[in-house]
């Protein structure tokens, strides 16, 4: 395009003043003049009309009053004219005017404005008043009333531009009977034949020309020129305009000349002949198909004129039809001219619609008009891009969050962590269980939306295609009031694909996503892993401090775990034991429930065996190992009345032990080997030997090692490296033999009596047919292997079981040399493990509903693409009657054709054949109108029967939750039990627990929509069978465009309260759809059943010992089995044996094996539990009547003791001290300095030595001394110097039984979870022995027990204990003050406390490991009790269901109102097709009087005064009618049946009507109507 100089430098001259001055007008007094500014029009529209601001149309006192037919002044403020240019006053009675409202043209300025004969700017000054100043007239003919002024001025010089200001007016005067119909009606005839305001350079594809005055296409009867300024008369632009059907300026009534070429012209005249269609979009009758194929053609002749055209001719588009709803004004032409322009301007086929320049670059125009769907088109934003674009937007983000939460939920096994998922944040918690089922609801509310504007315009979009749609394809569709369900099936019959997207979409929507989505998110418990850095790894100690380490304790530990059933050590299998470690941040007692892992040193020892060489001698047996070793002559034990014999023959030796291979001849370098026998004989005679010498070998190895927390147990390991021997620098090979060899450590060390104490193992093998004595590995070996004799004849066996052995001894003592001191460095690592409850995603959910998700999207963008690829022809919402009743053209043949309708049977078989579009077609043949009956009709759905079905289904669907509530909160000894869960399939859980309960709101929620739409359409007849309704709260009424959210609003501003209630649940089924998806929750819980328990003992002691050891002449052994346990409990944290506490010991229980359960966590029974008290006195040793004997020599080497005590009979008893060695104590030789000594010791009576237990046996006697002596001789040898000073406690302690009833919790092995005392304990204790002396006894006997063996009564200068009792007093109660020497004697009090503990422990110890002593059950012993197992049950969430209550309830109520309350059955046919409407007010006289100005408005304005009613009267065809007519010419309608109506055609084809007789309260005769009528 080509520029001149002049052009150029006027455009710069402008543009430099543009931010300067611009205009604004004056007079009339603009709207919002505070804010307004001197701006143009933003180039893109953004601010059409008027401005678009804040306040835009706040009056700020303007008062624009002007007569019709006035002069009236228009002046501006302002100094940038920009030249001038053209400027129009226009009208709209718009109040508040949009983009969409249509503009009039009342007078036109063509050049010299708002400046005459300037050259550029006169200035800069915005305020200055502009010397030039204009006047227009108000014409007589428009209508009064309040109305918006609005001046545009398209400047000549500068940027292409649009000014426009707008101004309230009140135009007065005319007739005062202008209220009168045909007044009116000639007001708005008058003002719609007036030409549209001209629009451009505002994003309607529409441009001036620099340099000149614009010359309007149609600038109306009043103009005004400036016949100095050079002008452009544009090339009639068709996106010029203001308003209008085609959004085109020109109008059928246009003044300025035609330029045309003749073929345009005969074009324009072939237009203008067809039969005028002045308003509405139905047209049906007069044109023939061959007259809209002849204007076809010659629209294409003109199009082709136009583009072969010399090259002074224009490029012209093709001149079409007049646009339905222009009105012809007088002198005008009915085409719109084409101006000339150059031959290289064509158009190509693919530029239809668009504005193209012209080959001389002055003139614009648009190609092929007829072809392009830029014509006006309202839709509703839910069909364009901003709704559909973010829609499609949000699916794919959506999508993308799924499969985000699906990959994390691969990767970490969970979305979100808890130990319990009870204790999320709230905000977690509503994110997983409630937030999807939200997302999901306001997605499918959108969609409503969407779906409710496809279906209901689908008619419309039928009706714009060329050459119209069959009225079963359009006028007659009724989809919004089709089942949800159906609607994809009807429309893919109909190749209505819109409809079929959306159908579809909502199927999806309602019976797929929401439903599934509940059941995306699920619980379970995972293990989950995390990083953590290793804060320490413990190693063995340094092998020069081993020795002082490492002692007999770790024999106490095996021997506790293999014969006691105590747990391992930390850290320690069987096999192995692993290095200690510590991770960063976490304790054990923190880190319940979890495993640590990290790299560490596992220890552990093979052994290699081979058969030894057995020579028989006079003496004995010989063993050669056939290297080094050849052992002189053992003798085996004597096998006396047993069968077998055992011995395990160890390298070193030691007074403890009977024989070793040291003391045999076999050389050192043999010291790692020991040698095991196991024979079989009788008597003396032995038939049968199994020996082997076995080396062996130890070894580490790096591992990664699993550890569970808190017991800190070995969970697994895996290796890192292969298996290293240990050497002895790094372990002392030496003591670890010599230990598990001898019993003892080597060189007599002093240490803590489980350090030192040989561990007893006979009372454990003495029924095994083995000999005595035997050797404690022995022991280990069956203990580890637990088989009969016979078996370790088997050398493979007996290996075996001495490999086990030494590994778990060697596991013990590798654990107890692991020290404090770390090797780690700090980039080492491990990992934390731990069971927790998570939240999955189940994936075959999330895959489906993304599926289904992207699916909504595709069907979107079909649905998008649809609307945006055709056009609706519609000017606005087609939203209420009145809106439809503007739709319907003035002549009088279509009306004719819906006058003679009935009833619905009538509508589909008149229109069957009917094709309607927007222009006049032909029908293919007329209707058959046989003789018809009609009778009112309802809704299938508004029926009884369906309403009992649906309020069954609701009362139903109350019953089961509510029945299901009351399974799961049904009490079994009071534990709630829940719902089991009805699979293991966690997909078919979620089916069942999520996906069901929201399907069934997915369910009610269509249906109630259907029942709102239904009344939607129904309540504005039910208000107008009322008779004398205003049209505001019937005609006009928008409830049928709106989902049932939005419609709750205008139902309640109507008082329309039954509708308001049902969009109420309608809603509510959203809010149902939440609950009822979180309804169900899965919790793990701890459930009871009853069961039937056995008890394996009576509770009554039989009068057995405790401990039973062979005959009276057997091995002199020493029990110490219950100090054992305790010494484990206590120490390492191990739990005590089954059915035992640290008070009590309570009768082991078992179900019946009729009543077993597999799989049970803990058993819960009464039974009894047996608990020893100690009562303790003070002995005052220092008054002279105490009667208390303590005599100790001078140099503190002996003691004598008694004291008197009284039994409960009253009769005192004189008791002593007694050892078994004598009534004098031995005390053995001093140590130097200040010293300590224990006492404890079963009492005996002075005069029964030896003899049957009396009184003083069930006494324990404790003491405690500590004292002082002289100093020691320089060779350290016993000091004989007399006591200094002494310090002393002495107590006597008796124990006696307590006894009571428990309701006891164990687990399955029998450990004590809980215990709760039933009652008072009992006072008469006689019943539960088998005679008098049972309790005495055994009281008697456990004293003996809890004594000291063995000689430990000496002085000692350390904090050593040498007996059990005061070792685990000091180790339970950290009294280590009592053996101190030291340190003072503690008080009475604390002391007395301590040792009664200690002393209630080992008692309770003691009766769990000698059940024996109780009688055994008859089988009669029988009591009820409860299994309790922890599973996974559902639970209803208590808000949920009571929230899933509520609205089913409030569903059963509003429905049982809407049936009761109902619209009456008194239409003929429902209203739910366009056509069906169009039925009942076709022959109303209200339709004929709209003028062209009240259907081009499309506003509720025309009858928004009126008052309506629906029953009878004369139409405009003079007959009578049963539809909707004003007020004053109705006769109401009762609500029985509807009078039988029979129509007929006569030879001429005209219907004849004959009226039955009427029923219910209509009189034979019709009230008369009035005369204008």
């Amino acid at each position: 395009m080509h520029f001149s100089m002049t052009t150029l430098v006027a455009v710069v001259l402008g543009y430099s003043t543009y931010v300067h001055a611009h205009m604004i007008m004056a007079k009339p007094v603009p709207y919002g003049k505070s804010s307004l500014t001197n701006a143009p029009l933003l180039a893109t529209g953004a601010d059409y009309p008027c401005k678009q601001r804040t306040g835009v149309y706040d009056a700020e006192g303007a008062n624009n009053e002007m007569a019709l037919g006035s002069s009236q002044p228009l002046e501006f403020t302002g100094s940038a004219v920009h030249g001038g240019g053209s400027c129009q006053v226009s009208i709209t009675y718009d109040q508040n005017p949009t983009a969409d409202s249509t503009f009039k043209v009342i007078h036109s300025i063509i050049g010299g404005c708002p400046a005459r004969n300037a050259a550029g700017n006169e200035g800069d000054n915005a305020g200055a008043l502009d010397p030039d100043t204009y006047n227009f007239t108000i014409p007589t003919g428009l209508p009064t009333g309040s109305a918006t002024l609005a001046w545009t001025w398209f400047n000549k010089i500068g940027n292409r531009e649009m000014y426009m200001n707008c101004a309230p007016i009140t135009l007065t005067g005319g007739s005062s009977k202008r209220d009168t119909i045909e007044e009116r009606t000639a007001a708005n005839s008058f003002y719609n034949g007036l030409p549209y305001m001209f629009r451009a350079n505002s994003g309607n594809q529409c441009a001036t020309l620099d340099s000149t005055d614009v010359i309007f296409p149609d600038p109306g009867d009043s103009v005004e020129s400036d016949a100095a300024s050079p002008t452009t008369k544009l090339p009639n632009p068709t996106n010029c305009g203001s308003g209008g059907p085609s959004g085109s300026s020109s109008n059928a009534s246009g003044s300025a000349p035609s330029i045309t070429s003749s073929p345009v012209a005969g074009a324009s005249s072939a237009a203008a002949s067809q039969p005028s269609n002045s308003g509405g979009v139905f047209a049906s009758g007069a044109s023939s198909a061959t007259s809209a194929a002849s204007m076809q053609s010659s629209a294409a002749t003109a199009t082709s004129t136009a583009q072969s055209g010399p090259a002074s001719s224009a490029i012209a588009s093709s001149v079409a039809a007049v646009p339905s709803g222009a009105s012809p004004s007088s002198g005008g032409n009915s085409s719109s001219g084409s101006s000339t322009g150059s031959s290289s301007g064509t158009c190509s086929t693919s530029q239809d619609g668009q504005s193209i320049c012209s080959g001389d670059g002055k003139q614009i125009g648009m190609c092929n008009a007829e072809n392009s769907h830029t014509v006006a088109s309202w839709k509703p934003i839910t069909l364009q891009a901003p709704v559909l674009g973010s829609l499609v937007a949000l699916s794919v983000l959506l999508i993308t969050l799924l499969e985000i939460l699906s990959k994390k939920s691969e990767k970490y096994g969970g979305i979100l962590f808890a130990e319990d998922l009870n204790d999320l944040p709230k905000g977690q918690s509503f994110a997983y269980l409630y937030l999807p089922t939200v997302i999901a609801v306001f997605y499918s509310m959108i969609w409503t939306w969407i779906d409710l504007d496809v279906k209901r315009l689908e008619p419309y979009f039928q009706l714009s295609q060329p050459g119209g749609a069959p009225a079963m394809d359009s006028v007659l569709l009724h989809y919004p009031f089709d089942f949800v369900a159906f609607v994809p099936i009807r429309a893919a019959r109909r190749r209505h694909w819109s409809v079929f997207c959306a159908g579809t979409a909502m199927v999806l929507i309602f019976w797929a996503i929401t439903p599934l989505q509940s059941g995306i998110f699920s619980t379970a418990t995972i293990t989950a892993s995390t990083s953590s850095p290793l804060v320490s790894r413990q190693s063995l100690l340094p092998v020069g401090i081993q020795s002082s380490t490492l002692d007999a304790n770790f024999l106490n530990s095996a021997y506790s775990t293999l014969w006691l059933g105590q747990r391992l050590p930390p850290f320690t299998a069987r096999d192995f034991a692993i290095s200690p470690f510590v991770l960063d941040g976490l304790t054990a007692n923190q880190a319940k429930n979890k495993t640590w892992s990290a790299g560490a040193l596992m220890f552990t020892t093979e052994l290699s065996c081979h058969a030894a060489i057995i020579g028989n001698t006079t003496l004995g047996y010989t063993f050669s190992n056939e290297k080094d070793c050849l052992t002189e002559p053992i003798q085996l034990p004597e096998f006396d009345l047993n069968r077998f014999s055992a011995l395990y023959v160890g390298y070193y030796d030691d007074p403890n032990v009977d024989w070793s291979l040291q003391g045999l001849g076999c050389p050192p370098n043999a010291s790692h080997n020991f040698l095991a026998v196991w024979s079989e004989g009788h008597g003396s005679f032995t038939s049968n030997i199994t020996a082997m010498f076995c080396e062996p070998t130890y070894f580490v190895q790096d591992v990664n090692a699993t550890i569970t927390i808190p017991e800190l147990v070995v969970a697994s390991v895996t290796p890192q490296g292969p298996q290293r021997v240990l050497s002895d620098d790094l372990f002392n090979i030496t003591d670890f033999e010599y230990i598990i060899g001898t019993g003892v450590i080597p060189n007599a060390q002093r240490r803590d009596i489980p350090g030192t104490a040989i561990v007893e193992q006979w009372p454990r093998l003495q029924n095994m047919s083995l000999a005595w004595p035997t050797t404690n590995m022995v022991g280990f070996a069956i203990g580890a292997t637990r088989l009969e004799s016979e078996e370790y004849m088997d050398p493979a066996t007996l290996q075996a079981a001495f490999t086990d052995a030494h590994k778990i001894l060697f596991s013990f003592a590798a654990h107890t040399l692991m020290a404090s001191n770390t090797n780690t460095s700090a980039q080492e690592a491990g990992w934390i493990s731990f069971r927790i409850d998570a939240v999955v995603v189940i994936r075959a959910f999330a895959l489906i509903v993304e599926i289904c998700i992207g699916l909504v999207a595709g069907l979107s963008c079909a649905i998008f693409w649809i609307s945006m690829s055709r056009a609706s022809k519609l000017p606005a919402d087609p939203a209420s009657m009145t809106n439809l009743a503007y739709l319907i053209p003035e002549d009088s043949g279509l009306l004719d054709e819906f006058n003679a309708i009935e009833d619905s049977t009538d509508l589909d078989r008149m229109l069957r054949n009917t094709r309607l579009e927007l222009s006049i077609k032909g029908r293919d043949s007329k209707p058959d109108t046989s003789h018809r009956r009609s009778k009112p009709v309802r809704p299938f759905e508004m029926r009884l029967g369906i309403a009992a079905v649906f309020i069954s289904v609701l009362i139903a669907s109350i019953a089961t939750i509510g029945g299901l509530q009351v399974w799961i909160k049904r009490h079994n000894a009071d534990d709630v039990i829940g719902l089991p869960l009805p699979s293991s399939s966690p997909i078919v859980r979620q089916l069942l627990t999520n996906y069901l309960p929201t399907a069934l709101s997915t369910f009610i929620e269509p249906f109630w929509v259907l029942l709102n739409r239904l009344l939607c359409i129904l309540q504005p007849f039910e208000m107008l069978r009322q008779g004398k309704v205003n049209a505001s709260k019937s005609l006009d009424l928008k409830y049928t465009s709106l989902p049932p959210q939005l419609v709750i609003w205008r139902a309640l501003r109507a008082r329309h309260f039954l509708l308001a209630m049902v969009c109420g649940v309608a809603f509510m089924a959203n809010v149902l759809a939440v609950a009822l998806s979180s309804l169900f929750q899965e919790s793990r819980i701890m459930l009871r059943g009853t069961t039937i328990y056995d008890y394996g003992h009576q509770p009554r002691f039989n009068g057995t010992s405790l401990v039973y050891i062979g005959s009276n002449d057997g091995p002199p052994i020493t029990y110490a089995d219950h100090f054992y346990v305790a010494h484990t409990n206590i120490s390492n944290g191990t739990a005590l044996p089954p059915w035992i506490t640290p008070e009590y010991y309570f009768l082991p229980f078992s179900p019946t094996p009729q009543d077993s359960v597999e799989q049970v966590d803990q058993h819960t029974a009464i039974t009894k539990g047996f608990g020893v008290d100690l009562d303790c006195i003070q002995l005052n040793v220092t008054g002279n009547n105490s009667g208390v004997v303590f005599d100790m020599s001078a140099n503190g080497k002996e003691l004598n003791f008694s004291t008197p005590l009284t039994g409960s009979d009253g009769q005192e008893v004189q008791c002593i001290y007694y050892d078994g060695s004598g009534i004098t104590i031995d005390l053995g030789g001093l140590p130097n300095g200040t010293v300590a000594l224990e006492i404890m010791q079963q009492m005996n009576s002075e005069n029964n030595i030896g003899l049957s237990p009396v009184l003083c046996e069930e006494f324990l006697m404790a003491g405690w001394l500590h004292a002082s002596f002289g100093s020691a001789p320089a060779d350290h040898s016993e000091s004989s110097d007399t006591v200094s000073s002494l310090d002393s406690m002495l107590m006597a302690c008796r124990p006696s039984f307590k006894t009571a009833s428990f309701e006891v919790v164990a687990d399955a092995a029998g450990e004590i979870l809980a215990s709760v005392q039933l009652g008072d304990f009992e006072k008469d204790l006689d019943k539960y022995f088998a005679n008098s002396s049972t309790q005495s006894l055994l009281l008697a006997e456990m004293n003996s027990l809890m004594s000291a063996s063995g000689n430990t009564h000496y002085w000692h200068n350390d904090s050593i204990a040498n007996d059990w009792m005061n070792y685990l007093v000091k180790a339970t109660s950290n009294i280590s003050a009592l053996i101190d020497p030291h340190a003072s004697i503690p008080d009475f009090e604390s002391t007395a406390a301590a040792l009664e503990e200690t002393y209630e422990r080992l008692a309770a110890i003691l009766l769990g490991l000698n059940p024996h002593v109780f009688t055994p059950s008859s089988g009669n012993d029988v009591v009820r009790g409860f299994v309790q197992w922890l599973s996974p049950r559902y639970f209803m969430s208590t808000p949920m269901f009571y929230i899933a209550i509520v609205i089913l309830s409030i569903n059963v109520v509003v429905a049982i109102l809407y049936y009761v309350c109902r619209p009456k059955r008194f239409l003929p046919r429902m209203p739910t097709t366009i056509a069906s409407m169009m039925a009942y007010f076709a022959a109303s006289h209200a339709i004929t009087e709209l003028s062209a100005r009240d259907r081009r408005l499309y506003t509720d304005s025309a009858w928004e005064d009126e008052r309506f009613a629906y029953g009878k009267f004369i139409g405009t065809d003079g007959k009578t009618h049963v539809g909707i007519e004003r007020h004053p010419f109705v006769i109401p309608l009762a609500s029985t049946p509807a009078p039988l109506v029979e129509t007929s055609l006569d030879g001429s084809g005209q219907r004849h009507r004959k009226h039955g007789q009427k029923s219910g309260s209509e009189g034979s005769e019709m009230t008369p109507f009035p005369a204008w009528i």
